[in-house]
């Protein structure tokens, strides 16, 4: 366990008792085997497309020592390390069974804002819940999610091997026409959701408008956030409905793992990813833990889910960090290291993925890793729960409200 020492604070009892982090340097053995941990992690991680974030929290509960909530936040920047590698790798591979981007944006464009909206949301209850109730809440929806994929995956492989599939190679091309107004679009809607949500500034960073953490302004604010994510989210929703009609009404023929945007689709894949944004902002996992499988659920093809949900990861985590850094939950001297060390190990992961799905024609094995990886966060997060359980007793750390600061 990583070395921290106590400061007793002034405000209660309680506070006294919460340990303060060592700083990054010197080294010391358990930062070198939590970052090697961490490495092996994103590597695993980075051909599902998921992030992560379910090793990476335990990782940095047990081996480095922090406190769950600032393990959270410290995941959430390396994710959003790996996920710079992601787009950066897939934006101009080319859909495995159709001449389009591998990333189906018109999935981003009506999933993305609701998880954004629902990390913000998650990133104030992060500051405030019970530590024990948020891991036990998280180690819950993983278990199900892990038998659920892992099942998916086993029965994909045995279809590979009785028809003797063989995928395309992808091809790398700019992007399309099509696809780049929503690009940015998309972009253009993150920026303006990252200006709001800093503007406001939190119990770690002054709003440069010199809002007071709480004050009407500061929730007239979030409250502007919350109302903007909405709005796009409407407009998306009419945008990808009407444009199925016209489809619908010309007899379009839909690609294999293609999405109908039917009206029922349209609001409840939506709903399902503002729970998965909440998670994200909760727990640090990035949101892909959760959508790389719902996508899967949805009957999207495993290339296109992978290389989908890692760019979706990418609006999620830079959200979800900027709120952590108003906040005060992130540690910027272990923040830094560890988003150049997501960059670097996700990039190797999904060159090494990507490369055994080509050679085996084996697309199974993406889910086979994404369910892997949910499987293994959930064993670490069960294993972190008990050793809090059991060192901590019936007490959970409490938080100072929104605007405090948390103990580093």
């Amino acid at each position: 366990m990583a070395r921290v020492r106590r400061e007793p604070g002034p405000s209660n009892a309680e506070e006294a008792f919460a340990p303060r982090h060592k700083d990054l340097f010197p080294f010391d053995a358990s930062d070198w085997l939590g970052l090697i941990l961490a490495i092996v992690g994103l590597v695993l991680a980075a051909g599902g497309g998921i992030g992560g974030g379910g090793i990476l929290v335990p990782i940095y509960v047990m081996i480095l020592g922090f406190s769950p909530k600032l393990a959270v936040a410290l995941s959430n920047v390396t994710i959003l390390g790996g996920a710079m590698a992601n787009m950066a790798l897939n934006c101009s591979k080319r859909h495995p069974k159709t001449d389009r981007p591998l990333v189906d944006w018109d999935l981003i464009l009506i999933m993305e804002p609701p998880t954004i909206g629902g990390a913000l949301i998650g990133s104030f209850l992060n500051k405030i819940l019970p530590e024990r109730i948020m891991v036990f809440a998280l180690v819950a929806l993983l278990a199900a999610t892990a038998w659920r994929t892992l099942s998916c995956g086993v029965a994909v492989y045995h279809k590979e091997s009785l028809a003797h599939a063989k995928a395309t190679a992808a091809e790398r091309l700019p992007l399309t026409a099509e696809s780049a107004p929503l690009v940015v679009l998309l972009t253009a809607f993150f920026l303006v959701t990252l200006a709001l949500n800093l503007l406001k500034g939190g119990g770690g960073v002054r709003s440069p408008l010199g809002f007071t953490c709480s004050s009407p302004a500061f929730w007239a604010l979030v409250a502007g956030t919350l109302g903007w994510v909405v709005l796009f989210s409407v407009v998306a929703r009419y945008y990808l409905v009407s444009r199925q009609r016209v489809k619908a009404a010309c007899g379009y023929q839909y690609c294999e793992g293609d999405v109908e945007w039917t009206p029922r689709h349209a609001t409840v894949f939506p709903a399902l990813c503002f729970f998965a944004g909440l998670f994200a902002g909760l727990f640090g996992v990035g949101g892909g833990i959760i959508k790389g499988p719902l996508m899967l659920e949805m009957g999207v093809l495993p290339q296109v889910a992978s290389a989908t949900s890692a760019c979706m990861i990418l609006y999620t985590s830079f959200t979800a960090t900027t709120s952590f850094l108003a906040f005060g939950l992130l540690r910027r001297d272990y923040g830094t290291l560890l988003l150049v060390v997501g960059l670097l190990a996700t990039a190797v992961g999904q060159l090494l993925v990507s490369h055994l799905v080509k050679r085996y024609q084996r697309s199974s094995l993406i889910i086979l890793i994404i369910g892997g990886v949910v499987a293994i966060s959930t064993v670490l997060l069960a294993t972190t729960s008990i050793e809090d359980l059991l060192g901590h007793g019936a007490t959970s750390r409490a938080s100072g409200g929104f605007c405090g600061r948390e103990d580093q």
